[in-house]
């Protein structure tokens, strides 16, 4: 049953993730070639109008090749920006997921006059003594075992590592502490 709402979960999530990407993929096919076309029309403007006052004599060339670069760096930030707002797009809706998650309240609530433990008051100590654990398929039956015969103890304040290649068993033998 969990199984399903997690899947369920994923597929809606899995369906939502193209769409920010379409957008982003719609705003480049749209703003790039508009913004290049205002920034040619301009510059194919200036030089028109700023030719025939060249051959007019109120203008000279030197003005006109002037204008014309000014403008050119007035207008290319923008096809520029055609560029840049689609990676804009992407990073709010990454940022969108990141606050979402960051914003999640826990499923798990501390009973109320629940008091913090002070790592320094914890008096005790881990003692595994010849520990085998197996997990439980969905039929019933058991794995062989993930933890096979493990002893050791950890004392107070100590400070203890378990490596291992993937499936050898540290995620089990630390979910055991708590007895997950």
């Amino acid at each position: 049953m969990r199984e399903e709402l997690e899947e369920e979960r994923f597929a809606v999530r899995a369906d939502a993730m193209p769409q920010p990407a379409r957008r982003a993929a719609f705003m480049t096919g749209f703003l790039s070639p508009l913004l290049s076309g205002i920034s040619q029309i301009a510059i194919t403007t200036a030089i028109w109008v700023g030719g025939r006052q060249v051959f007019g004599g109120s203008l000279n060339v030197g003005q006109l090749v002037s204008f014309t670069q000014y403008l050119n760096m007035v207008v290319m930030p923008l096809a520029v920006m055609a560029v840049v707002i689609p990676f804009l797009m992407r990073g709010d809706a990454s940022a969108k997921r990141i606050f979402e998650v960051y914003d999640a309240e826990p499923d798990l609530k501390d009973k109320k006059g629940v008091k913090e433990i002070n790592p320094e008051d914890i008096q005790g100590r881990i003692v595994f003594d010849n520990v085998t654990f197996s997990f439980r398929r969905p039929d019933g039956a058991l794995d062989p075992p993930a933890l096979k015969n493990i002893s050791l103890t950890i004392e107070p304040g100590q400070r203890v590592g378990f490596l291992g290649a993937t499936g050898a068993g540290k995620t089990a033998l630390v979910n055991l502490i708590p007895r997950f």
